[in-house]
Parts: C-alpha cells; sequence; structure tokens
C-alpha cells in the first residue's frame, strides 16, 4: 500500500507542478469538498485524499494554456479504468487495517488473505494500465542525445530497471541531471515533450522520493 500510495503522490505532485500559480490550490479544494475538512497542507494528507487528488485532478487542469489537451488525455483515461472505484477498495482496506473498522482482524483469516490480495491486485492493475497507456509520470535518467537522420534531436533516457524512452527535444539536455517526463498518452515518441528537474518534484515530495 505504501508503494502505491508514492505513485499517487509522485504523480500528482508532478502534475500540479506544472501551475504556474499555487497548485496547492486547487489540490486544497478538491481535498475540502471530498473530505469535509479543513486543507492542512501536503503533509497532512492521508492516503485517501492522495487517490482523490489524483483522480481528478488531471481534470482541473484541462485548462491550461498549451497543456490542457495532455490533460484532456489522462484526466479521460483515468476515468474509462474506473481508477478511483479500484482504488478506493484498498483505501478502505488500509483504513480498516489501521483503524481496527469493525473488529477487522477478528473475521477468518481466509477472507482477510482473499480481501487484500482482491484490493492490491486491483490497484496495482489499474496503475499498470494507466502506465501502459502512457499517462503517468516517469522518472528517468538522459543518456544519449543524438540527430535523427532529419537533423532532429532524439534523446534517450532510461527508467531505473533500463527500458529506454525516446524523445525528440528542441534543445540539448543535461544529461547528468535525472528528469521527470509528463507522458501525454502517446505511444510514439513525443515531440517536444514536458520534461521536469527531478530534483524540484523531490522538494515537494519532501523525504518521500519518486518511485523507481
Amino acid at each position: 500500500m505504501t508503494e502505491v500510495e508514492r505513485i499517487l503522490r509522485f504523480a500528482s505532485v508532478t502534475w500540479g507542478s506544472l501551475i504556474a500559480d499555487d497548485w496547492t490550490r486547487p489540490v486544497a479544494e478538491i481535498v475540502a469538498k471530498s473530505s469535509n475538512k479543513t486543507f492542512r497542507g501536503l503533509r497532512s494528507m492521508a492516503f485517501g485524499d492522495w487517490k482523490t487528488v489524483f483522480c481528478l485532478l488531471p481534470g482541473r487542469l484541462r485548462n491550461l494554456p498549451q497543456r490542457g489537451a495532455i490533460f484532456d488525455v489522462v484526466a479521460t483515461t483515468v476515468r474509462k479504468q474506473r481508477t478511483d472505484e479500484h482504488l478506493s477498495a484498498i483505501v478502505r482496506l488500509r483504513n480498516a487495517v489501521v483503524h481496527d473498522h469493525g473488529d477487522y482482524f477478528n473475521r477468518p483469516q481466509s477472507d482477510l488473505v482473499r480481501e487484500m490480495y482482491s484490493a492490491c491486485s486491483r490497484a496495482i492493475d489499474v496503475l499498470s494500465h494507466l502506465y501502459q497507456a502512457h499517462v503517468l509520470p516517469m522518472a528517468l535518467q538522459p543518456q544519449e542525445e543524438r540527430r535523427d537522420r532529419y537533423g532532429r534531436r532524439l534523446l534517450t533516457l532510461t527508467d531505473a530497471e533500463g527500458m529506454a524512452v525516446e524523445v525528440f527535444v528542441a534543445q540539448e539536455t543535461d544529461m547528468s541531471q535525472p528528469l521527470i517526463y509528463v507522458t501525454s498518452g502517446v505511444s510514439m515518441r513525443d515531440v517536444a515533450p514536458i520534461l521536469l528537474p527531478a530534483n524540484t518534484i523531490e522538494a515537494e515530495l519532501g523525504q518521500d522520493r519518486y518511485p523507481q
């Protein structure tokens, strides 16, 4: 459950950082409306709050100048995958385990195992679908930049497992610094994609680094 929450936090913070002004404002509005509680900063947000922000924030960003089309794809994909429904199962499970709702642990062990397996599987499956649909941000390390046959700059980056991603960039890239790639839902090579310095996202996340 911890890794699932880290993915939700990482994606939400990355998406929110694209807002020019205080991006915590739409986050605060989403949390306040969904939970009827006062927003006290990112550090005070619970697992369920991050789930809600992850599911709703892309829709709020559809009107961003020049970037709205990206979030239109993201928001549509998140909705079509019934992401909120699937992630809600693991949020309920986590709350039941932590707070022992309804004498949770007094139930037969086989029932507990079955429920935990189902909730975790649903969360992993829906996040995998979103990843395969190319709508989740990715933490990548630049590896090589070269010109293709038409003279365009082609940047190769890799993730922690060595999977290569290629994008077309307009200017030279600092190869020494990891980047966060804000994917656009395009399955082929993105042109002039959004690449953010990883250290800016790390600063927002605090000690909770982006998923590897």
